[in-house]
């Protein structure tokens, strides 16, 4: 599942357990501040998501274009040096 996560999300998912995990693991700290860093952090997730839907160019900025592997039955050998996978052929 974690392969399949857009570089964003997987960023995204990461920080907000580190922000919910500080206050948990130390008793001095209050989870409103925790809470509150994890809802203005989910609103601008959010507010790109919609940024990204709404403009292509955005999210072209922001995603890159996926790598052709195989094409007509055919493995692209191009392709499979540009996402780094070795095959011995």
């Amino acid at each position: 599942m974690i392969s399949q996560l857009r570089l964003l999300d997987f960023v995204i998912a990461s920080i907000i357990g580190n922000i919910i995990a500080h206050p948990l693991s130390n008793p001095h700290l209050s989870l409103k501040g925790s809470l509150g860093t994890t809802i203005v952090l989910v609103i601008m997730y959010l507010g790109g998501v919609f940024i990204m839907l709404k403009w292509p160019w955005f999210r072209k900025l922001i995603n890159h274009r996926p790598i052709t592997i195989v094409q007509n039955g055919e493995i692209l050998y191009k392709g499979l040096k540009k996402a780094r996978i070795f095959i011995d052929v």
